[in-house]
């Protein structure tokens, strides 16, 4: 009975270790909202015949506000995404109206699909906690992105560990050379990723007290994204 009790101490003590539930069955990756919006505009619009080969900067508020209520990316002959606007809390809260959807199976975004949207993530703290159920990893950040794959997924191999930014490269803007009434615009459009990439960082950072308390023996138990 006494080694049945240090066992079930023992299974206790590995399920502390995983700061997910239900052993890490998700996974999401993060990219900072302004960062993404540029290097979504310079990979799907910036080739198009209505972006005239402008740059971002270059661009009417006006015309990024049109962006971000109406641009839907395609591949394929079907849409590709939902969107520049709160695309990560659409992601987690199951909103997809034409991703994977031929254009002539959907309309644009009507207004009540609009509406259902809106509510679907109004609620920031479940966004929050349906993120505190998955693994996180940050674009940014690639290298320690491996290593929490590699504690949680062992099983994971990665063929292309980086790829290069296939748009305008360093040409590009970024947040802190975008004009602040189009970084503004892109704010607006983007309050809930914006809360869920802050929350994602923060959550990052215990992933990675956690590998680093397993890899030296310590048995730090932390569980990230409690709210």
């Amino acid at each position: 009975h006494e080694r049945e009790h240090e066992r079930e101490h023992e299974r206790e003590h590995e399920r502390a270790l995983d700061p997910t539930p239900l052993g890490a069955a998700c996974f999401v990756m993060l990219r900072e909202p302004v960062e993404r919006t540029i290097s979504y505009y310079y990979e799907r619009v910036y080739p198009s015949e209505w972006a005239g080969k402008l740059k971002f900067n270059e661009l009417l508020e006006g015309d990024i506000e049109f962006l971000m209520t109406n641009w839907l990316g395609s591949a394929h002959s079907r849409w590709k995404d939902e969107g520049l606007g709160d695309t990560a809390c659409r992601m987690l809260a199951g909103v997809n109206y034409h991703k994977g959807i031929f254009p002539n199976q959907t309309d644009v975004l009507t207004e009540a699909a609009a509406t259902e949207a809106a509510e679907a993530i109004r609620d920031r703290g479940k966004m929050r906690r349906r993120l505190g159920q998955c693994v996180v990893g940050m674009t940014s950040r690639w290298p320690e992105t491996v290593r929490v794959l590699n504690y949680w997924y062992p099983w994971l191999t990665f063929e292309d560990n980086w790829r290069g930014n296939t748009g305008m490269g360093s040409r590009a803007e970024t947040p802190a050379t975008l004009l602040p009434g189009h970084r503004a615009i892109i704010e607006r459009h983007n309050g809930c990723d914006l809360d869920l990439y802050a929350a994602g960082m923060a959550q990052f950072e215990d992933q990675l007290l956690v590998v680093a308390a397993a890899k030296s023996g310590l048995g730090l138990g932390h569980v990230p994204g409690a709210v």
